[in-house]
């Protein structure tokens, strides 16, 4: 249900995009790439447990959003660094 309906709202673009990144607060912005991020990981996880297909395609972009939860104005937070280091060991990084 959350991965859809993130998928929906276009949650999983807004990071990617420029342009919809222009005028969000800093901490709204980390909060959609931490939700993002977690919504992979869980799809990702789940896929695996319980041996069914993913229902995210591999996103190319996934650096970016690690890349960009580290940029942020006051630098990487202690959430931050505990979502992207779920991320990377998830993902094999």
């Amino acid at each position: 249900m959350a991965i859809r309906t993130a998928l929906d709202i276009n949650l999983h673009r807004v990071a990617l995009s420029k342009s919809a990144r222009q005028g969000l607060p800093d901490w709204l912005l980390r909060m959609i790439i931490r939700t993002w991020l977690l919504i992979y990981v869980v799809d990702r996880t789940l896929s695996a447990q319980l041996g069914k297909p993913t229902t995210l395609r591999d996103d190319n972009g996934f650096q970016v959003y690690l890349d960009l939860i580290s940029q942020g104005k006051g630098g990487k937070t202690i959430d931050d660094a505990w979502v992207s280091s779920l991320a990377v060991r998830t993902f094999g990084l």
